[in-house]
């Protein structure tokens, strides 16, 4: 091995000693070779490369930090800062392994073991939401919009003081609702429709055989009867599709046959129900409108529900999951 390096080192004190000697020799023949394939090859014309926003790595005391609202800087940071202890990572982009960040937020302890408080953890979310919006991140916002509603569910229900109101459960209201006008009545057919789907007073249903727009609500009759609803206050969930049950379908179809109601025609009328349902809710002895129907239905489902079926009971009713806690009353 000894004799093998000094032979690579003579070698190479050789190459140096011919290169001092023939320098700018050896340089021109580089040059004349550069210029030569200079000709020979045209400059190429530089093509316009797309860039995805923020595909980078966004570290805490950079871009992210400049993006805060003043007001709420140092409240920001210390959640982004939990945040990223959570998750291991100051790669914002690991937030597109979603199951396990949430996963890893939900099982997250302090320091003393201890887990962190729901109001903590939706703050996390909230920071989260945050920087997506913020800045513009490439991540899918939904699941932790999602987390971030059940969580305040849970901060409310924490916070929020028993209420002693007492409401009817539904069934007990659709009998009151038999008893005194019958199960011909378009009372009945109100009541059985919010029953079904506590939506707000959005039963101005248009009767069509197939949809003409994507803005009206109508009652399609073929192939098989649903409701749609694409006009109502939080529509920020899409259009709703409900698909009544054989008895509340056999209730709507003698309904129409009763009141010769047919296609083109507006199942209950082209005006809100609240006035109506508010007079003959009266004559039973209730209060309220349609709000009652919401309080009913919001009371009868959630007494047991978690809190993920609280929010997809909201996604139906068309509500926040804030405003669906603070309709119930009783618990």
């Amino acid at each position: 091995m000894d004799r093998i390096e000094e032979v690579r080192q003579q070698n190479k004190a050789r190459a140096k000693k011919h290169y001092e000697a023939h320098k700018a020799e050896i340089l021109l023949k580089k040059k004349e070779a550069y210029d030569a394939k200079a000709e020979a090859e045209p400059e190429p014309v530089a093509e316009p490369v797309p860039v995805k926003k923020n595909k980078k790595k966004i570290q805490l005391a950079g871009v992210f930090i400049e993006e805060l609202h003043k007001q709420n800087k140092k409240k920001y940071i210390d959640d982004v800062k939990r945040l990223v202890l959570i998750l291991g990572n100051d790669n914002l982009y690991v937030l597109n392994k979603t199951r396990d960040s949430i996963m890893k937020i939900r099982g997250a302890v302090k320091d003393d073991g201890e887990k962190f408080s729901v109001n903590t953890t939706k703050a996390t979310y909230q920071a989260i939401l945050f920087m997506i919006d913020s800045l513009g991140l490439d991540v899918k916002k939904q699941p932790y919009h999602d987390q971030f509603q059940i969580y305040k569910m849970l901060s409310i229900g924490e916070n929020q003081e028993k209420q002693t109101e007492q409401v009817p459960y539904f069934l007990e209201y659709m009998m009151k609702v038999e008893d005194t006008f019958g199960v011909d009545s378009k009372m009945y057919l109100i009541a059985s429709l919010y029953d079904a789907f506590t939506i707000r007073d959005n039963y101005q249903l248009r009767i069509v055989d197939e949809p003409d727009n994507e803005t009206d609500n109508f009652l399609v009759l073929t192939p098989k009867m649903r409701i749609i609803i694409n006009t109502y206050k939080t529509d920020g969930y899409g259009q709703l599709v409900f698909r009544p049950k054989k008895k509340l379908v056999k209730l709507i179809e003698a309904y129409m046959k009763r009141t010769e109601t047919k296609v083109g025609d507006y199942l209950l009328g082209s005006k809100p129900l609240s006035s109506y349902i508010t007079k003959h809710n009266e004559k039973m002895g209730y209060k309220g409108s349609i709000n009652l129907y919401r309080h009913m239905k919001i009371t009868e489902q959630i007494r047991d529900a978690t809190p993920e079926e609280r929010l997809r009971l909201s996604k139906i009713m068309g509500h926040s999951p804030a405003t669906q806690l603070k309709y119930v009353k009783g618990l």
